[in-house]
């Protein structure tokens, strides 16, 4: 379905969307683990503000991310082996 025949370009659009969101979900948790470990105002408000349940599901949409990335990238590469 998303595959073409001219040069390839489907495979190539998907290893990039699954790069980017790779790249967001990872950055996303990475800010997490800052301000949960960060002595800093601004990062200790950001926390509070955020809470246990919000902290969890930002964490899990992220986590959900980084996996979609990264399994479109290897879906494209299949692609592009077969």
């Amino acid at each position: 379905m998303a595959q073409t025949h001219s040069g390839g370009r489907a495979p190539l659009r998907q290893a990039l969307a699954g790069a980017a969101l790779f790249l967001v979900g990872a950055l996303t948790i990475a800010v997490l683990i800052y301000i949960s470990n960060s002595q800093e105002p601004g990062a200790v408000q950001a926390m509070m503000d955020l809470g246990l349940a919000g902290t969890a599901l930002i964490s899990a949409i992220a986590q959900g991310l980084v996996f979609w990335g990264g399994w479109l990238i290897w879906r494209a590469t299949r692609r592009r082996a077969g």
